[in-house]
């Protein structure tokens, strides 16, 4: 089983589904001038560091394209590339680091068999790879994912989902991918980072799990 933490992801606000969003909004300033007080400050100084290690995390499909859109510009130069993901990552050479470095420091990366099909299809219809592109895309990906120790979980969502309400419920609300990257969080015990703050993040966070915005996870 997996370690779970829950996290304010270094941001200075907080979506409302957060049960901590209101105190965290009104005060965030107040908690963060704290971190200079000589009581809490040696301890605030290792918490960058632990914050980036992972035993395991279930990752969604946008984080999981743009690491791997990253990934290939850094090993072929399209440097065109870098217009089909975010526009904050993509302005920021930090970020970016911050995005392969995370993607590194993870023990075991877990995904499920929907993350992986729509991976397969952006990288034709938003990277626009053709021929010898997409087999040097996923060569390159491959690559990356056997150092992450990736292990892709084929969940049998239809069968759970006969026999158990709470699945057949989340696949009718937020469809087969969501729910099945909600399922495999709460089986293992792994944080869920995702860019989806309006359907899956909440109903993740809603029903235990660590659930993680990407972005702010960079910065």
């Amino acid at each position: 089983m997996c370690s779970r933490s829950r996290s304010v992801n270094n941001t200075g606000s907080l979506p409302a589904y957060y049960p901590i969003s209101p105190l965290w909004n009104r005060h965030h300033e107040e908690f963060i001038s704290v971190r200079a007080e000589p009581e809490v400050r040696d301890g605030f100084v290792v918490s960058p560091r632990m914050s980036t290690e992972f035993d395991c995390v279930v990752i969604d499909t946008g984080p999981l394209f743009t690491i791997l859109t990253l990934n290939y510009v850094r090993r072929t130069k399209r440097q065109s590339l870098l217009q089909k993901i975010d526009e904050e990552i993509r302005r920021s050479f930090s970020m970016q680091d911050a995005c392969l470095q995370l993607s590194q420091s993870i023990r075991s990366l877990l995904s499920t068999s929907h993350v992986i099909g729509e991976i397969q299809g952006l990288q034709t219809s938003r990277l626009g790879l053709k021929g010898e592109d997409v087999q040097g895309f996923w060569l390159a990906s491959m690559e990356l994912l056997a150092l992450s120790k990736l292990d892709k979980r084929l969940l049998r969502l239809i069968e759970d989902g006969f026999q158990r309400e709470d699945v057949r419920h989340n696949i009718s609300q937020i469809g087969p991918t969501d729910a099945g990257l909600i399922e495999l969080a709460l089986r293992e015990g792994c944080m869920l980072p995702t860019d989806d703050q309006r359907t899956l993040a909440p109903l993740a966070y809603q029903l235990g799990v660590d659930c993680r915005i990407f972005k702010p996870m960079l910065r």
